[in-house]
């Protein structure tokens, strides 16, 4: 099996900065990652194993780099007559007036920093190729250009997909240094924690970090706390006039979120009024669809173990001793009943949020 295409000198090169990649995770926009590991995974230098087999769908996408730079090519040439040469690169670009800026890019053409990606099922939900590219590209990818750019010094930057085998969409994101600058100055926070983490783990290894990383939101801090208490004992803490502060928040956005929940079922309901037995409904706000979906089959597993437990149970009434005795030993109460712990687990409970009811009516 291939390994990956990195060494390790080449990864540890890459601890000294921000790469281009990680632009999404650390403004919290990235499905993959968030800004709290991006730090951590800096602050502790730690680098992916490079002796580690490479993931199937890692591997496919840089093999096909030099094939998308080629349709690339020929696609400029085809829309524009002609295009200079693509040129791939090696380097690990730096800004060299915020050095935590680095990059490695898939290549240029021209003046334009070249990044080729590959959707194989479309998941990236790609936009009209003329539109925003900050609004037809995902956040995440859209934020690594412009980081790209802030790292290169390029003026554009051209954005290859390969979508399954079919489909080709080219975009083109002109450098935009208000959006540069917010980048970086996000980034610029995040380095400094970076060095501060360092600077204390360099006196105690074994030091806290807590107070020093990124905050947890939203989901993110949800399932941190159900990972560090996943039990909870039978105290009932007494809130103090200091956390009040957030249980009326609580309240304020738990009745919001049902007064949301009542105008958005209303929303629906008039829409669907509209469609009735149609397919769906074409608006300049977009396409809606009401359509049924396939019918499920649900199978009635514990019922049909019940009935099987049972049939079981009359052929052994049936027996007698002299008909199969090992049969019949085999179907005795205590032989049905172990077949049943087999296949019968338990679960831990999970611990279950509840608000006063009155913030829900």
């Amino acid at each position: 099996m291939r390994l990956t295409t990195h060494d390790r000198a080449w990864y540890e090169r890459r601890l000294d900065g921000f790469g281009a990649s990680e632009a999404g995770p650390l403004l919290g926009v990235s499905p993959w990652k968030t800004p709290r590991q991006v730090v951590l995974d800096k602050a502790r230098r730690i680098i992916p194993d490079p002796d580690a087999p490479e993931r199937l769908r890692l591997r496919l996408g840089r093999d096909m780099e030099p094939i998308l730079l080629e349709h690339l090519y020929e696609t400029l040439v085809e829309r524009h007559g002609s295009a200079p040469r693509p040129r791939t690169s090696s380097v690990l670009w730096r800004d060299p007036a915020h050095p935590f800026v680095t990059a490695n890019v898939d290549g240029f053409i021209g003046d334009a920093m070249v990044e080729l990606k590959t959707d194989e099922h479309g998941a990236g939900d790609w936009g009209p190729e003329d539109g925003d590219p900050a609004r037809a590209m995902r956040p995440t990818y859209y934020l690594q250009v412009l980081h790209g750019l802030a790292a290169t010094r390029k003026p554009r930057a051209l954005v290859f997909v390969q979508v399954g085998f079919s489909t080709q969409l080219l975009y083109e994101v002109p450098r935009d240094d208000d959006r540069i600058d917010a980048l970086v100055e996000v980034e610029a926070g995040m380095w400094a924690r970076v060095e501060a983490c360092r600077e204390r783990l360099a006196n105690d290894p074994d030091a806290s970090l807590e107070d020093l990383l990124p905050p947890l939101e939203g989901d993110q801090l949800t399932e941190h706390l159900k990972r560090t208490f996943p039990r909870s004992t039978e105290l009932v803490r007494s809130a103090t006039a200091e956390q009040e502060v957030f249980v009326r928040e609580l309240r304020d956005a738990k009745r919001a979120a049902v007064d949301a929940e009542r105008r958005l079922s209303l929303a629906e309901a008039k829409v669907q009024d509209i469609i009735r037995d149609a397919a769906g409904l074409t608006s300049a706000e977009g396409q809606i669809t009401w359509r049924q979906s396939k019918d499920r089959v649900d199978v009635a597993h514990e019922l049909i173990a019940a009935a099987y437990l049972s049939l079981l149970r009359e052929c052994r009434d049936r027996l007698s001793e002299t008909d199969n005795p090992e049969l019949l030993r085999r179907l005795s109460d205590e032989q049905l009943d172990a077949i049943r712990t087999l296949y019968t687990s338990t679960k831990p409970g999970s611990r279950v949020f509840n608000v006063p009811r009155a913030w829900t009516k």
